[in-house]
């Protein structure tokens, strides 16, 4: 049997200067074509199906796209867990019901631990946890939790104690395991202060099906992250290629199949003349781009001009002045903030040119001695004019 495993959709997440919805619906329907090509009996999303735990009616209506898609046109079987950015609540709302159209979701441990039985495998759905979750439902062995790490080991064993035997055991969960490369958009690992659990607490399972990393990784022989079915930020992701990956439950072998991209996410950091001249091929013109420009500010007609080239820029910024050894840089949001505040104005461009100095009062007295004799002279030109 074939099982297909993906993970953190984030549906409904949003971008300025862009329709993401239409790259998640053109990875839906890529995800539908490899399971149909590949003969999958089961799709997996393992948590963050939506982006926010009270997700907008356009973001229900594509989830519901997606489900009637696979469920009923494909026929396939559908398992979803809830994550940290989902309403739990809401995500397994008729979960009973949709048991019947081969519609398995599972959205907090206190409705207990969810599994199907699929030809020769037997799937537990694990959704997001913590520390407290875990002692709400298992009250008697509270005492035994003091991290994460041991709820899950608690969690995992009580999973244990109710294996089908014959059958291959797979889990899907939602959970930071040590040793995971992240990217920025890892909001909640990225500042470097989320829990995280040793790959050793799933040792029981032929295969654990993980979600909440964004980049496809192997994390234990058994332990695999299918990461996000397209970039949703800068940095190390934009480089990423994005994956599902396919489980053959007959020999537990898995292959990552790579996922094509409506849009390719690119930063660009170059001067004015070059971003003009557009020498870029055109997945780059069309793609979602962070650009830098690195000789002159972005007024809002430089911003307009790039983007007749590039429809789909995401975030522009540029220097605060036309030096090359400019140490400021101003986003564009940031310029529209200060843009009709001299006062402002006049410290980034003060910050800018000034000499480094000794750092004691003196620099102190001299910055707000020019400061206060600038805005002098704006007060008199503004009254002059009025």
């Amino acid at each position: 049997m074939k099982i297909l495993h993906t993970s953190d959709w984030h549906i409904g997440l949003t971008e300025p200067h862009c329709d993401i919805a239409s790259d998640q619906r053109f990875f839906i329907d890529e995800i539908c074509r490899i399971a149909a090509e590949q003969k999958v009996e089961c799709i997996l999303i393992a948590g963050d199906i939506y982006d926010r735990m009270v997700a907008s009616l356009d973001s229900v209506k594509l989830h519901d796209y997606a489900a009637n898609k696979i469920c009923n046109e494909l026929g396939i079987t559908l398992c979803e867990i809830a994550g940290n950015h989902d309403g739990s609540v809401r995500l397994a709302s008729n979960s009973q019901l949709l048991t019947k159209a081969g519609y398995f979701v599972a959205g907090s441990l206190s409705d207990g631990i969810g599994s199907t039985v699929i030809g020769n495998t037997e799937i537990f759905l694990l959704p997001w946890i913590n520390e407290s979750t875990v002692k709400s439902a298992y009250p008697d062995e509270a005492d035994k939790i003091d991290d994460l790490t041991s709820a899950y080991e608690i969690v995992c064993s009580h999973i244990k104690e109710g294996f089908t035997p014959g059958l291959r055991h797979i889990l899907m969960a939602h959970c930071f395991v040590t040793g995971a490369t992240t990217s920025v958009s890892d909001r909640a690992c990225e500042v470097g202060n989320a829990p995280m659990v040793p790959a050793s607490v799933f040792k029981d399972f032929d295969y654990v099906a993980l979600g909440h990393i964004h980049k496809m990784q192997k994390l234990a022989d058994n332990v695999y992250y299918s990461g996000t079915p397209m970039p949703y930020s800068f940095g190390k992701e934009e480089n990423q290629s994005k994956y599902v990956r396919l489980i053959d439950t007959d020999d537990m072998t898995s292959v990552e199949i790579k996922l094509p991209l409506q849009h390719i996410r690119k930063s660009l950091k170059e001067p004015l003349e070059v971003l003009l001249k557009a020498d870029y091929p055109e997945e780059i013109r069309s793609g979602y781009l962070d650009i830098t420009v690195t000789d002159c500010y972005v007024s809002a007609e430089l911003e307009e001009q790039l983007r007749a080239i590039y429809p789909f820029i995401l975030s522009i910024k540029g220097i605060d002045i036309e030096r090359q050894d400019s140490s400021i840089s101003l986003s564009l949001e940031e310029f529209s903030k200060i843009e009709n505040d001299p006062e402002e104005i006049f410290k980034y461009f003060y910050q800018d040119i000034a000499e480094p100095g000794t750092g004691d009062g003196e620099d102190d007295a001299r910055r707000k001695h020019r400061q206060e004799l600038f805005i002098k002279a704006v007060t008199e030109v503004t009254n002059e004019a009025d």
